[in-house]
């Protein structure tokens, strides 16, 4: 479990990237129990994906139980599936010196990309600025993709479209997951 003072060096070093500084790498815990806490990031954007969730369409004919334990799972799923698929692209690249610094920067900016994403979702849903707030959200999204693909250019020194392959790599993770929450959810 990471210190308070671990979560804010953690929280900057994400700051960092977030504003295109490649420096902000420098920042993470790179160390193998680095990469444990930063899955504690996890815990952090928790309550914000429960607000997503709330504020979604509720289409699920199951009970309470099955759609908690169905969301647990695919939340789970969702915060470890890029890292260990990124584990075996990361050895066929060669950069298995860069994975452990990857996976922290990644899990870390989770918590930024959520703070961008729900202001304009919350906006859009209560219909704040009408067309405009589902404009803000796709501004939103955009921003968000492309930090993550800043975060993982920087991190696994890759080229741009390497990158951009990664990033795509845990959109088609993201609808894979949806999917088949929702087919279990119907």
């Amino acid at each position: 479990m990471p210190s308070r003072q671990d979560i804010a060096v953690a929280l900057f070093g994400a700051w960092r990237l977030l504003r295109f500084d490649a420096r902000g790498v420098e920042v993470f815990d790179s160390s193998i129990g680095g990469f444990w806490k930063s899955f504690f990031a996890a815990v952090l954007v928790a309550p914000c994906y429960l607000i997503l969730l709330l504020l979604g369409p509720d289409e699920s004919q199951a009970g309470f139980l099955r759609q908690v334990l169905v969301h647990l799972i695919a939340y789970s799923i969702g915060w470890s599936a890029l890292p260990l698929l990124s584990h075996y692209i990361c050895e066929a690249l060669d950069r298995q010196s860069e994975y452990l610094r990857f996976v922290v920067a990644l899990n870390w900016s989770k918590v930024l990309q959520i703070a961008i994403y729900l202001p304009p979702m919350l906006l859009a849903w209560f219909g704040i600025f009408g067309g405009s707030g589902d404009l803000l959200l796709f501004a939103a999204s955009i921003l968000i993709l492309v930090y993550q693909w800043f975060v993982i250019k920087t991190a696994l020194r890759l080229p741009g479209f390497g990158a951009v392959a990664f990033v795509i790599l845990d959109l088609v993770i993201d609808v894979v997951i949806l999917t088949v929450s929702r087919a279990m959810l119907a």
